[in-house]
């Protein structure tokens, strides 16, 4: 009798555990997808802004206007995208996104600000406007990159476990070779 009790207990705890594991699993995998679909539009426009700003760069005089009417469309759409969707994102990387927006509206007033008192454009000013846009964005966007693939192609469930041993194998190395353990 005891047996068949415990049996059926069994049974319902593990029933009842699966269900609402599953339940959490589910729901994590949802907020997932949800979040790797918007770094995927961020890494997107990321490249847009990029390769607008390098067609700004390497423009003649004469489409200068256009390129850069081009480059700010792109520039703010990437803008409001992040801030439509920045409460999927982790902190770190919402601070990282709002760095790189600030430099780059602040660098883009700046040279609209030069460009309209002047009313002509030295191309020497857009290739280092596009130079410092690129060289602020090309490392983030790497990163919003890798943290999309994190996303879609989480590590295998034991990699964890061998990265832990694998810290605690090195801290156990330098300590034995620190020098005053030598002593």
């Amino acid at each position: 009798m005891d047996a068949v009790i415990t049996a059926i207990v069994t049974a319902v705890l593990t029933g009842s555990g699966g269900y609402f594991w599953g339940i959490r699993r589910r729901k994590h995998e949802r907020l997932d997808d949800r979040r790797a679909s918007v770094l995927s539009r961020l890494g997107r426009l990321m490249y847009e802004v990029q390769r607008t700003f390098l067609d700004m760069a390497h423009s003649s005089d004469t489409e200068a206007d256009g390129k850069v009417e081009e480059a700010s469309r792109a520039f703010f759409e990437l803008v409001h995208t992040f801030y439509r969707n920045e409460m999927w994102l982790e902190s770190e990387t919402c601070l990282k996104i709002e760095d790189f927006t600030n430099f780059a509206y602040r660098n883009l007033g700046e040279y609209q600000d030069q460009r309209a008192q002047r009313q002509y454009d030295l191309a020497s000013e857009r290739i280092e406007l596009s130079r410092r846009i690129t060289r602020e964005l090309q490392p983030l966007r790497r990163e919003v990159i890798d943290e999309f693939r994190a996303i879609v192609y989480p590590p295998p469930w034991y990699e964890a476990p061998l990265r832990l041993l694998e810290s605690a194998q090195m801290q156990t190395r330098e300590a034995q070779n620190s020098p005053e353990v030598r002593r």
